[in-house]
């Protein structure tokens, strides 16, 4: 802001207007600046804030400006992510202590992905013990087909039924069903 002056011409202008009021002055007969106006005059601040430091205010007053017309959707929810953060702090948290916090939920994640990755071992060698009984099995059926065929099944005396009559001796009582 710039400081205005009072020239000769405004100088002469404001006497005579207060002239035509007729206003009285106290002349230099009067002392009115007392001792308390002294010692507030005195506790002004002798140094100013310099035009750079206004301009560097205003440069940041201006680009928050336009963050906020620019992305107010943003800048609302990156305030409300930081509101939600801040919610959970106390006071007597401290930055160590939020990172003991973080890091110990991080070693419990650790443990518990190396407790399931046991566990998958465990399910995979329990997966390739069932497959060997599995495989052990087909080779006794296997074998067991070919006792069957072999003895059983080449005998003359072995006669087929048909279901109509098998559903005839269920209904006789002659099958135990």
């Amino acid at each position: 802001m710039a400081t205005k002056h009072l020239d000769y011409a405004g100088l002469a202008h404001v006497i005579e207007k207060l002239i035509k009021r007729q206003f009285q002055g106290k002349g230099l007969s009067t002392e009115d600046f007392t001792t308390a106006l002294k010692n507030k005059l005195s506790a002004l601040p002798t140094t100013f804030v310099s035009q750079s430091d206004v301009t560097a205010l205003q440069t940041k007053v201006t680009a928050l400006e336009r963050l906020i017309e620019s992305d107010s959707d943003g800048a609302i929810n990156k305030f409300n992510e930081i509101v939600a953060f801040l919610a959970n702090i106390t006071d007597t948290d401290t930055l160590q202590g939020l990172l003991a916090d973080i890091a110990s939920q991080i070693s419990n994640l650790e443990q518990s992905v190396t407790a399931a990755g046991r566990d998958f071992r465990d399910l995979r060698n329990q997966v390739n013990t069932n497959k060997e009984a599995i495989i052990s099995l087909n080779g006794r059926v296997s074998d067991i087909q070919d006792y069957l065929t072999d003895n059983v099944l080449r005998r003359t005396d072995i006669v087929s039924i048909t279901n109509a009559e098998i559903d005839a001796l269920i209904a006789a009582g002659g099958v135990v069903s």
